[in-house]
């Protein structure tokens, strides 16, 4: 994923590993910014996450089950874990809301079923919605304007 704010940064992910890369560096080949290894499966889905418009933050989703909330200032680090699903649900995707940055959604798989879930990164304790459905969420997606609406995209619908 691209910064939504520059054209030098790129995020990506690789099994396990998030890596951030500086793809403007002077030296005209993309430099590792930052590189780690703190989900125990593949990370699926990862997203820009700007709560007040200035913090460099990203999420990461992973077939383990839980959400990171990555710190790219400094040191780069892990600031903020969130899993309150359960083991077999394996995160598909995640979406910051553009109307209220502060929240976002995740679709989520379990054997064949799935949930959404709406979490606020100010409140990372426990998630403020969750929505079960009778099939794995691969894809969620917050209306542009309206912050009250979400869409899904579900496997076999």
């Amino acid at each position: 994923r691209w910064h939504p704010s520059s054209e030098d940064y790129l995020a990506c992910s690789s099994g396990g590993v998030l890596t951030l890369l500086n793809i403007g560096a002077e030296t005209k080949k993309p430099v590792v910014e930052f590189e780690a290894k703190s989900h125990t499966r593949t990370i699926w889905r990862i997203a820009w996450c700007q709560p007040t418009g200035t913090e460099q933050h990203l999420l990461s989703g992973s077939l383990d089950g839980t959400i990171r909330l990555w710190d790219l200032r400094g040191a780069c680090r892990s600031v903020m874990t969130m899993s309150k699903h359960s083991q077999q649900e394996k995160v598909r995707d995640i979406r910051v809301s553009g109307a209220e940055p502060h929240k976002f959604a995740v679709g989520l798989e379990s054997n064949h079923e799935g949930a959404i879930s709406v979490w606020d990164v100010r409140k990372p304790d426990s998630y403020i919605l969750k929505i079960k459905e009778q099939t794995p969420v691969h894809a969620v997606d917050w209306h542009p304007e309206h912050p009250s609406i979400l869409a899904s995209g579900r496997a076999g619908r």
